[in-house]
């Protein structure tokens, strides 16, 4: 590793030194010293950063301190990465460190192998492109507006549409961890889950990773498994899976909760494409509204598609009323198809595979895969909504 250079904000004595003991012991890190008695003042933060230190920990313990160093950092050095540190971590208080730039979050009392893992990851961050100007290629990230989109069952039908296409090789990672909707729609007998492979998330390889993942057709498949609230992995033990996934397939697909949970904003962070899906139902739009001005919120709004979901021929919100309602495009629209997915249940088949909606899924599938050039004209699912309802085509002024 090459050296870095950081700086630690905290007011908390005996975490500064544990944090400093475990950074001593590492020969390639150089701490920038300075009076850590308190939160600094804007003139110490602006003297101290122009010694550009490239990592900056900052103590959660006072969330309003942390987001005032970290939105200034963000202006003075847009490159440093900033990681949150601290004896507690509530949901919310990550959330907001993530929104505000946070790439790690690291618990007192420090592990030396921890710390070292997260400075390996904040250095190819430094030696790259960052995230959002080059997300990583061939992750998709599926998300609800609200419980019960259907946004499992799109996840699952375009990740088999994927591994339909010449020359891929697709995985579907579950990390829904307190539904775990792929177990029932892929009928999966017990195995290992997240939970298990991220425990190896240090050291995660090929044969460990091939123990972990459970086979449904030509899908590699890492269950969520039980719900177990006691075992929750840390987001960034998920991230070392998505890494992982995203070196060794063609295209990954990501089944989350939400956007709102500390393991869904980092997942979503490291996503080459974010689909959230939602029904025109009232509070189903409601749900998309709040959810894209929180995307929006975290900078993700260029990674961001919509997904209609279980559209009637009589909705009575049509297209581009839902557009005008939300700010944004959509990306794709899927019929109501009820009775087909109950027929592919009943018969053990979770995806559609044929007929129409099965072509209009592998149709979504190449225009998501790498160096796909669709045609000028709408095809696809959104095609197929548009002469479902009757509309013809809106010429937009660019």
């Amino acid at each position: 590793m090459n050296a870095l250079t950081g700086v630690i904000f905290t007011a908390d004595r005996a975490l500064r030194s544990d944090l400093e003991n475990v950074l001593g012991a590492i020969p390639a890190f150089r701490l920038i010293p300075h009076e850590g008695e308190r939160y600094p003042q804007v003139s110490e933060l602006r003297a101290l950063f122009r010694s550009a230190p490239e990592v900056v920990f900052v103590d959660v313990a006072d969330l309003a301190s942390a987001l005032d160093v970290a939105s200034f950092a963000a202006k003075e050095l847009p490159a440093a990465q900033l990681v949150a540190i601290g004896r507690c971590f509530e949901s919310q208080t990550v959330l907001a460190m993530m929104r505000s730039g946070a790439r790690e979050c690291l618990p007192f009392p420090f592990r030396p192998e921890e710390i070292r893992e997260a400075l390996s990851r904040l250095q190819r961050a430094l030696g790259q492109t960052p995230v959002a100007a080059a997300p990583a290629a061939g992750v998709f990230s599926f998300l609800p507006a609200k419980p019960g989109s259907g946004a499992s069952t799109i996840c699952l039908n375009t990740a088999v549409a994927l591994s339909r296409l010449p020359g891929s090789k697709v995985a579907l990672l579950d990390f829904d961890l307190f539904a775990g909707t792929q177990d029932f729609l892929l009928n999966l007998d017990a195995g290992f889950s997240v939970r298990d492979a991220a425990e190896h998330a240090g050291q995660i390889g090929d044969t460990i990773w091939t123990r972990m993942i459970t086979k449904a057709g030509a899908l590699d498949v890492l269950r969520a498994g039980r719900p177990d609230p006691d075992r929750l992995p840390a987001p960034w033990r998920l991230q070392s899976l998505v890494r992982h996934a995203r070196n060794e397939y063609t295209a990954v697909c990501i089944d989350l909760p939400g956007a709102a949970d500390p393991v869904s904003a980092e997942t979503l962070r490291n996503s080459n494409r974010i689909f959230l899906v939602t029904t025109p139902e009232t509070a189903s739009l409601h749900m998309a509204e709040r959810a894209i001005a929180l995307l929006k919120e975290m900078r993700l709004e260029e990674r961001l598609g919509l997904i209609l979901n279980r559209i009637e021929s009589m909705s009575p919100k049509n297209r581009f009323q839902i557009e005008e309602l939300l700010g944004m495009e959509v990306t794709a629209a899927v019929p109501n198809s009820y009775d087909v997915l109950q027929r592919a249940l009943n018969l053990g088949q979770a995806a559609i595979k044929d007929g129409p909606l099965g072509k209009r899924f592998l149709e979504f599938a190449e225009s998501l895969q790498s160096g796909y050039k669709p045609a000028a004209r709408k095809t696809g699912l959104l095609q197929y909504f548009d002469k479902m309802l009757g509309k013809a085509p809106v010429h937009r002024q660019s």
